[in-house]
């Protein structure tokens, strides 16, 4: 029978304008500053539904109160079976009219309460639905801002080049050690990064690494060692570059500010 073998297909890559890029960031970050707005107004508005909930607490109170006094007048004023007094037929309807609103009012009040909880269950809903509106925001922007994310590993050869000119520029051997190559950074920052990190490297090698015979009599490998080093702390990313020459060489350094009168010489 036929063997057949399946190779791994690598995913689909596209070529976006940064400029596309760079708008859809911005309408995540718009988006994520409005959906923060929204959790102040809705903040606000559950303080507002609280108050209302305390005021038909107080409203309730007061009916309860009502009735209790219409239903003790009511008992007063029927009349008495002991003796031949009438009730006053326009008394009895104006108590059954005020019985009748008291009892509206008890209905009202009831009504009101179940409408204020069933704002509040509204409310707690719209506010767990603004959370997970803010988390699928961010995971857009993170993923929109991945898109621009580039690993270091893209500079480095630019890096090793320029440290080939200069210890042939120097007549020094130095190798350059990058570690955290698959950090990943902004295009544009790394970009940015060049020149800067291209003159630490060749003032590493130029006034950090010593020559050979120098190197020889320290018993060090004759070969000198730049370490750059790349990597996340937080939300930041951290660039450190580290040698293994002599360093600052503070006495050449005094020297050279005396002369060009930095600093006055002592006596």
């Amino acid at each position: 029978s036929d063997v057949c073998s399946y190779d791994l297909i690598a995913p689909t890559m596209l070529r976006v304008p940064a400029t596309l890029m760079d708008e859809l960031l911005r309408i995540a970050g718009e988006s994520i500053i409005l959906g923060g707005q929204l959790q102040e107004r809705l903040r606000k508005a559950n303080e507002q539904t609280h108050l209302v909930h305390e005021q038909n607490v107080l409203y309730q109170q007061l009916v309860f109160e009502l009735e209790q006094i219409v239903d003790v007048q009511g008992l007063a004023k029927k009349p008495d079976t002991s003796s031949n007094g009438v009730f006053d037929s326009l008394e009895l309807e104006q108590y059954n009219e005020l019985h009748t609103v008291t009892h509206r009012l008890v209905e009202a009040a009831t009504d009101s309460k179940e409408l204020t909880h069933n704002i509040e269950d509204e409310l707690n809903t719209l506010e767990t639905l603004l959370v997970d509106q803010g988390r699928l925001h961010k995971e857009n922007q993170n993923i929109v801002m991945q898109t621009r994310m580039v690993p270091v590993q893209n500079i480095v050869p630019r890096l090793q080049r320029s440290i080939r000119q200069t210890s042939r520029t120097t007549s020094k051997k130095v190798t350059l050690n990058v570690i955290g190559s698959d950090t990943l950074m902004d295009s544009d920052v790394l970009d940015e990064l060049i020149d800067p990190l291209m003159h630490i490297l060749r003032n590493a090698v130029d006034h950090g690494i010593e020559n050979e015979n120098l190197r020889k009599r320290k018993v060090k490998d004759l070969k000198g060692k730049i370490y750059l080093f790349f990597f996340r702390d937080g939300d930041h990313r951290v660039v450190r570059c580290i040698d293994d020459g002599a360093g600052l060489d503070f006495n050449a350094i005094r020297n050279t500010v005396i002369t060009k009168n930095f600093i006055p010489k002592e006596d």
